[in-house]
């Protein structure tokens, strides 16, 4: 790849009491050119000759060329002590032109073609009120939009696929803060609401690539937890949580068929409200931190610093089918690490060793499926892949401050 990035960015601001306001305009072009050579192969399959759709003996060779012009406009405004509300306003034009061929379509010499723009408009406001030195409540709207990456773009495109949108969220968000010398809580709702989101339906491009298709109706609805506490000051408990349902409206899974009578042809399997894939609905973390010489040792052995966390990811699924075999079970991991800081050289030397999945749990945490259907017979053939994650493994960092 040989990649230009350029940007050109400004804002102006105006202060008063109780009062504060930021706008501007970012300008960036994004020159992505993208070629392939052979560099070395002992056998070409018969009949094919690389040379025969490009020029300076490449295998492919395409470009991107992305320009952006956003303008945005953000509010404070602090009418009393303790309340402060905001607005924030962005536009956006984007254009993204694409062509070239690229390696797996230059058998069938066909150049990539795209010219597309864009405007969105992404408002967001909220409000945050802090009613004493220890507690603080807030609240949010935002509605965004986004654009589909240029991966998702050209396999769409090798597939002859319906035409992709960009995704839209609505996100609303609220919350409630306390933090004092020894205790710190926190909670927050979030109801992110998504509409064209692009997700992984199941086709895959002809190298593999999963290809990705928008899915009318999504949401992710949940709350978080965090908290922790120092009894005192050489120990520290640390945890969190968040618990969440993640839904996909009505999704439509498309199989490979495999009779030879019928190539190219994908078979359409509808399993209406599921869950997004690799979304699982718990995820927590306990951790303590123990400095035992912090207070009476001497020299750097006061820096020296025992952590223990444990995770905890619950079920999710590979694909978003929700079916039984597609399922990661949920599992837990634990780690384990000592850290030390020698004061050398005008600067700090750090030490820490880490001993990660403490009790050498056997788990995975990501997979693959594939799938094919048969029309003769009318059977639907399905295989699982896992990536198994290591038991009891140890790594050592060293750094230098200064």
């Amino acid at each position: 790849m040989g990649n230009n990035y350029y940007v050109v960015s400004s804002d102006l601001r105006y202060r008063t009491d109780g009062l504060n306001i930021t706008g501007g305009i970012n300008l960036s072009t994004y020159e992505g050119n993208h070629f392939g050579e052979i560099l070395w192969v002992k056998t070409f399959r018969e009949g094919y000759d690389y040379k025969a759709f490009n020029d300076e003996d490449r295998w492919y060779r395409n470009a991107s060329h992305k320009k952006e012009v956003t303008g945005f406009l953000r509010t404070e405004w602090t009418p009393v002590q303790g309340l402060t509300a905001y607005a924030d306003l962005q536009l956006r034009h984007i254009s993204l032109n694409m062509a070239g061929h690229d390696s797996d379509y230059y058998e069938m010499g066909n150049p990539m073609a795209y010219d597309k723009k864009w405007n969105f408009f992404n408002p967001r406001a909220g409000v945050t009120y802090r009613w004493n030195y220890y507690s603080k409540a807030y609240a949010s709207i935002a509605l965004g939009h986004r654009e589909p990456g240029r991966s998702d773009i050209k396999e769409n495109i090798k597939g002859d696929l319906s035409p992709i949108s960009p995704e839209k969220m609505l996100d609303f968000e609220a919350g409630y803060e306390f933090t004092s010398s020894k205790f710190s809580f926190g909670a927050n709702i979030y109801l992110m609401e998504y509409w064209d989101m692009l997700l992984e339906t199941g086709k895959l491009s002809s190298s593999g690539y999963a290809i990705k298709d928008n899915v009318p109706r999504s949401w992710r609805r949940g709350v978080e937890l965090t908290g922790a506490w120092t009894p005192a000051p050489w120990v520290r408990f640390d945890a969190n949580a968040t618990l969440s349902t993640n839904k996909i409206d009505d999704y439509t899974s498309y199989v490979e068929v495999w009779d030879p009578d019928f190539p190219g042809e994908t078979f359409a399997i509808n399993y209406g409200r599921t869950t997004m894939l690799l979304s699982p609905s718990t995820v927590g973390m306990m951790q303590v931190a123990l400095s035992p010489w912090k207070l009476s040792g001497r020299g750097s052995l006061k820096s020296t610093t025992f952590t223990l966390n444990g995770k905890w990811v619950g079920k999710q699924y590979i694909d978003s089918s929700e079916r039984k075999e597609m399922e990661i079970p949920g599992y837990f991991v634990a780690n384990l690490s000592l850290g030390h800081e020698f004061n050398v050289w005008k600067g700090v030397l750090g030490l820490t060793g880490y001993v990660n999945n403490l009790f050498s749990n056997l788990y995975y945490a990501y997979g693959w499926r594939w799938e094919g259907y048969t029309k003769s017979d009318g059977e639907l053939s399905t295989g699982v892949g896992v990536y198994p994650q290591p038991p009891v493994n140890f790594m050592l960092k060293l750094s230098y401050r200064f």
